[in-house]
């Protein structure tokens, strides 16, 4: 992309106003420069996973431009149930489970024309292990926002806190993952990715909703929610015994605060949480969809865009919070009521399934659609 001069004036012209709006000058500087995260493509599908490793073959994208995101709906509340996804070098997407049925995964492969790169990467939680620290390539912090995902075996429902895993950015060349408890003999797999987009400014942090609460606000610096969007990973408490009405956890984009968001008090949750901002005309529209206890699926669950989006550069990132049956929130059977598989039904909506295959429980679907620049 051609980059146009920028003079003396103009840059301390610039400086003085981001002084008074609280925004990065550097950033707009760069934009004003030429920069910002064109992208080339958007490839997407559902999935409904067959064996324990199944492989989508993809239109081929660059190395080092592209990321994947992922939700799903799952058919039961063993851990095993639980996929993650992954690119496998530049024509492959594999979904990897360790139970390979009754899974439904939506899948969104984002690739960048230029100004943007990921680093990914697989590594694994072992026995006594709760803390994590990777090595990655130098990146800028305040530019970067990291995915995670995380599965394991076991046919039990009580050990979510096993498998939920929290990434963070420790400094510009470690990302550390954490738990809060490791299994005495499975491991904990995990798949991550991280995203820097130069025409963004990303605030992170890691946030505790504390015991006796169901909610957190957190403040951050004023955005433009029009233009902004979060991400976060949870882990649940040791004590929490595969609750995931403790740990499953929507988060709401303010322009000043994001609120993190449960429906059971009981124990302790982890969130490390990003919000992005891009000023490259990057678009962000934000709903709130609620579940009704008698959602059973049909028909799909859904929320309604205001504005038309363009799917060819869009995607969905949705959260939610679950509320079960027992008078005091603590089954451990609600992986398959808790989690959505979320897509685009059409231009204009955003549909949720989830595969719950007991009774369906009542929650709050917080979503978001991006649609980025071409």
């Amino acid at each position: 992309m051609k980059r146009l001069p920028i003079s003396l004036p103009f840059a301390i012209a610039v400086f003085l106003n981001c002084a008074e709006y609280n925004t990065d000058p550097l950033l707009l500087l760069n934009l004003a420069g030429g920069g910002s995260n064109p992208v080339r493509s958007i490839q997407s599908g559902v999935h409904s996973i067959a064996t324990t490793s199944d492989t989508i073959a993809i239109t081929s994208v660059t190395s080092g431009l592209a990321f994947v995101y992922c939700s799903m709906s799952v058919g039961s509340s063993n851990e095993s149930y639980m996929p993650t996804c992954r690119l496998n070098g530049t024509s492959q997407l594999v979904i990897e489970s360790n139970s390979g049925s009754a899974q439904s995964v939506a899948w969104y492969v984002v690739e960048f024309s230029s100004g943007a790169s990921v680093q990914s990467g697989s590594t694994s939680m072992t026995t006594g292990v709760t803390q994590l620290d990777v090595a990655v390539s130098t990146f800028d912090t305040s530019r970067s926002f990291p995915i995670v995902m995380s599965r394991m075996s076991g046919a039990v429902q009580s050990v979510d806190e096993r498998r939920t895993v929290t990434v963070q950015m420790l400094d510009s060349s470690t990302l550390r993952f954490q738990r809060n408890e490791s299994d005495p003999a499975l491991t904990t797999n995990i798949e991550w990715q991280l995203v820097y987009l130069p025409a963004c400014s990303v605030q992170s942090g890691q946030s505790t909703i504390p015991a006796a609460s169901s909610s957190l606000v957190v403040p951050i610096s004023t955005v433009s929610t029009g233009q902004a969007f979060s991400v976060i990973s949870s882990r649940a408490a040791a004590a929490s015994n595969g609750i995931e009405a403790e740990y499953v956890v929507r988060a709401a984009l303010s322009s000043s605060s994001i609120t993190l968001s449960r429906e059971s008090t009981l124990n302790t949750v982890d969130v490390s949480w990003s919000v992005v901002e891009c000023f490259d005309g990057t678009t962000v529209q934000h709903g709130s969809t609620t579940v009704s206890a008698a959602y059973g699926n049909s028909p799909l669950l859904t929320g309604s865009l205001s504005s038309a989006i363009d799917q060819s550069r869009s995607i969905p990132i949705a959260t939610n919070s679950i509320w079960d049956s027992t008078p005091d929130l603590t089954s451990a059977a609600d992986q398959d009521s808790g989690f959505f598989r979320t897509n685009f039904q059409d231009s204009s909506t955003v549909q949720f399934l989830r595969g719950s295959n007991q009774t369906p429980k009542a929650g709050t679907i917080n979503w978001q659609a991006i649609q980025f620049v071409n």
